[in-house]
């Protein structure tokens, strides 16, 4: 093989190994971003799981004052009115925060829940896979 055609022969390897190493590289930058989505996704799930759970409880401790209202009621000692409304109002907002943080945790799975029969769907179903119901944008 003359010199000529060797070094042509080089060239050619040379270029392929770089535009190989290239590829590794640019695939190697796309895994490590999705790596570092995924963390951050468990992450903020993670953090809303714990959130919900807090809220559930407190949700639980006010639930057992308010019984504790009605049967002092019940014994003659009867609960003003508005502070029952109040107690039963801070539990409708808790079980409104609780419902946003179980939204975000079902969008962070890719999950979407059919408003029609509470299905879980895939995030990018147009139709309820379980009744056909559209699925309409949140």
């Amino acid at each position: 093989m003359d010199r000529e055609k060797w070094m042509d022969n080089w060239n050619k390897l040379r270029e392929s190994t770089c535009k190989t190493a290239e590829d590794v590289g640019t695939i190697a930058r796309a895994g490590a971003a999705k790596a570092a989505e995924t963390a951050q996704n468990v992450a903020a799930y993670g953090r809303l799981k714990v959130a919900v759970a807090e809220q559930k409880a407190e949700v639980n401790r006010r639930l057992r004052a308010i019984g504790e209202m009605v049967y002092a009621t019940h014994t003659g000692a009867p609960t003003d009115s508005d502070t029952m409304e109040e107690a039963l109002l801070a539990i409708d907002e808790l079980k409104s925060q609780i419902a946003a943080k179980e939204k975000e945790m079902q969008a962070i799975r890719g999950v979407r829940v059919c408003q029609t029969c509470g299905c879980a769907n895939d995030a990018e179903n147009a139709f309820c896979s379980n009744c056909g119901q559209p699925m309409g944008r949140d």
